[in-house]
């Protein structure tokens, strides 16, 4: 069995080094070929059939040994010398590449279960021996970089999410697209951005000019977020998680009724008995259709943890109870979701009455795009919850008000091992063997941050049910104060505000203060340019704006004409000053709302045009009219 496990890393390491492959420059030479591909993944399929009883050995202690924790960043030779360097070269397809990724989901769970066995280190004495085993060429061993090179899957083709500055133009987005051989894939107009495909060879070079444009407030590359589950095991005396937090107590008192989550996932079984009377109407935002159906499985296990059917005497019990579930579909059938696509899901369930989403991928809490369209929904009074990661290492991501970003605890209350932390934490929640609906109408213990996310988001249904007159702003500060207080004193790094307590937070619900209304208007200043600058062709106008509540939207104006309007941070806009004359002194003023219709008026910014004459080549026309 020990050999099987060597065995069974080294093949690992393979597949993550061929995945990562495809975003790396190539030689021309071919050195793993589509046949050594499909070789791997031939070997691999047959590994992953015999899991199901080799991890049952495994629980029962046949097999005792140290826990490697977590694939990618600890699969590397102790001294280091032996670390990934290039990757595979031409001869494999997106296709291929994308299955061995879903494949490497599946065994990185292996290392990060939290179980006892033989998991070998992967050493440079390992490989060579896998590469004599089944005549493969290994150029390399995963390491601490591997990462980010595999959210780069995504370079096939290029594609970057712009963002816009206000008074921008479709047409003259599209003009700009054209300029750097683009086309414009997908309108992402809640928050003012714009998908665009490039070759992946100009994709770098593309984003370097189009920060620099005067219609472009920022330009990112639009990656590929990773699901972080890690699969497990067959309902309520199993789910341990529901006492942790106090969840049958605080059932006594509110139920999730009137809410609505939005799952952003790879969709969801409607045909699980679970989910009958469940599901309101959602969308397919991959391939723009109203099927909502789960292509990787992902999706219904996330959903189970937030809204199963509850005291039916079927399956599991949901956090949410009677909470209500929109499925979202954003992720491709690999399971990954380009962050842009994440993006759109959140804005449709802000636009279509969904009060919480959950977005169950790695990386979101970093990504500007996903901050704006998290903070379009807090517009809409909603809030976005999103998994920390299942990498086990720290994560120095700066923390964001946009989202709420959840690490994983087991059932002894402590972190798991393989949850990523940092300062970007909010809250801890059970991720650890919780039991939830699987594909095809089953049941699963399941494993990650994947499933530890939407356990807050379904606390956060439970804390507006139970007092509907309560702010996003106020249901999100419950949430953390009644955390309880694991590891170091107050706030740290692995727990966030500590771990959620769904008991506390909807008693504190049911006795806080309700709100007065919102009468706090915004503030507003225009900060560029700056009074009595002299300003010529297309000029560059920011805004800052906020408010106690949140800013949904901010409007320009230039000498009273509206020059556009800005729904996300940051406020930018472009206007011509050739549309005014010569000399022409122009005063921008921008206007801040919040959701309660609140207006924000900003101080007046004057600025004089002083656009270059062009020289008069034309020589005046003559005429005598008589005699």
């Amino acid at each position: 069995m020990k050999h099987f496990f060597k065995r069974f890393s080294i093949i690992a390491a393979l597949v993550l080094v061929v995945a990562v492959g495809a975003s790396i420059p190539r030689p021309a030479q071919a050195v793993v070929s589509t046949g050594d591909v499909q070789t791997i993944i031939s070997q691999v399929q047959s590994i992953l059939a015999s899991l199901a009883g080799i991890l049952e050995n495994i629980k029962s202690g046949s097999f005792a040994a140290a826990v490697l924790p977590t694939l990618p960043d600890t699969a590397q030779a102790p001294d280091g010398p032996f670390r990934f360097t290039s990757t595979l070269q031409r001869g494999v397809s997106g296709n291929d590449v994308r299955e061995l990724q879903s494949m490497l989901l599946d065994i990185r769970g292996i290392y990060a279960a939290d179980v006892t066995g033989y998991f070998g280190p992967i050493t440079e004495a390992g490989v060579k021996e896998f590469q004599k085993a089944y005549g493969l060429t290994v150029t390399g061993i995963v390491d601490s970089s591997t990462r980010a090179r595999l959210n780069d899957l995504e370079a096939l083709p290029g594609r970057i999410i712009v963002k816009v500055r206000g008074g921008a133009s479709k047409n003259a987005v599209d003009g700009l697209a054209k300029t750097y051989g683009a086309s414009v894939k997908a309108d992402l107009s809640q928050i003012s951005s714009y998908v665009l495909e490039i070759p992946r060879d100009t994709r770098d070079a593309a984003i370097a000019g189009l920060s620099r444009h005067s219609l472009v407030a920022r330009a990112e590359v639009d990656q590929l977020a990773l699901p972080v589950a890690v699969p497990n095991d067959t309902n309520y005396a199993s789910e341990w998680h529901l006492s942790k937090i106090g969840t049958p107590t605080a059932w006594d008192s509110a139920k999730g009724d009137g809410v609505t989550v939005a799952i952003l996932d790879s969709g969801i079984d409607s045909t699980h008995p679970d989910f009958s009377g469940k599901l309101v109407t959602g969308w397919n935002l991959v391939d723009n259709n109203s099927d909502t159906s789960d292509v990787y499985g992902h999706g219904t296990k996330v959903a189970g943890v937030v809204g199963a059917t509850t005291n039916n005497a079927t399956g599991v019990a949901s956090i949410g109870w009677n909470t209500k579930i929109m499925p979202v579909r954003v992720a491709l059938t690999s399971g990954s979701a380009y962050i842009s696509t994440i993006a759109s899901g959140i804005t449709y369930a802000a636009d279509h009455g969904a009060q919480i989403a959950n977005a169950s991928f790695a990386t979101l809490s970093s990504s500007a795009t996903i901050q704006s369209a998290a903070n379009y929904m807090k517009t809409k009074g909603g809030l976005v919850t999103v998994a920390a990661g299942n990498y086990g290492t720290l994560d120095s991501t700066p923390d964001t008000t946009s989202v709420i970003s959840v690490s994983a605890t087991n059932s002894s209350d402590v972190i798991a091992s393989w949850s990523s932390y940092g300062p970007y934490i909010d809250v801890a929640a059970p991720g650890d063997s919780v039991w939830s609906t699987t594909n095809g109408g089953g049941y699963a213990a399941v494993s990650g941050t994947s499933f530890s996310s939407p356990a807050v988001a379904a606390v956060l249904a439970l804390i507006k049910s139970a007092n509907t007159a309560l702010t996003n702003t106020q249901v999100e500060s419950i949430l953390k104060s009644t955390a309880v207080d694991l590891g170091a004193t107050g706030y740290d790094q692995y727990y966030g505000n500590g771990r959620v307590n769904a008991s506390a937070a909807v008693s504190a619900a049911r006795a806080a203060v309700v709100p007065v209304p919102d009468t706090t208007a915004p503030i507003a200043t225009v900060t560029a340019p700056t009074a009595g600058t002299t300003v010529s062709g297309s000029v560059a106008v920011n805004v800052t704006a906020s408010d106690t509540v949140g800013v949904s939207r901010v409007e320009l104006y230039a000498n009273g004409s509206l020059v556009g309007t800005d729904t996300a941070t940051p406020y930018a806009f472009t206007w011509d000053s050739t549309l005014a004359a010569n000399g022409a002194s122009e005063s921008f003023i921008a206007y801040a709302y919040d959701a309660a219709g609140n207006k924000g008026t900003s101080p007046s910014v004057s600025v004089t045009v002083n656009n270059p004459v062009a020289a008069d080549t034309t020589a005046p026309s003559v005429t005598i009219s008589t005699p």
